[in-house]
């Protein structure tokens, strides 16, 4: 049951999420941490740089990934990799 709709409720909801967050600039914020094996995780969140209705401003998951190495290099190449893949070219990053 995962397999057949845990990937179709995921492609959905990124589409969606492509969609909310094109053309608007935004920041991409990164958490690097190691998880119970000993792994670097990486969370890179995307926060579109405007306030919601409710006056916040929200941050979006938009990739985790597992490093074998956690270092300055292997981050900023993850970071850059999440930014430039197909689903947030529309954004414009604010570095």
């Amino acid at each position: 049951m995962e397999e057949k709709y845990l990937g179709d409720v995921y492609l959905k909801v990124k589409e969606e999420l492509k969609q909310h967050l094109a053309g608007k600039l935004v920041a991409a914020i990164f958490d690097e941490t190691p998880d119970v094996e000993g792994r670097c995780v990486l969370n890179i969140l995307i926060a579109p740089l405007e306030k919601d209705t409710s006056g916040r401003i929200l941050a979006y998951l938009a990739e985790t990934v597992f490093l074998e190495q956690c270092n300055h290099s292997t981050v900023s190449m993850a970071v850059v990799k999440c930014l430039q893949n197909d689903s947030y070219r529309s954004v414009t990053p604010v570095l």
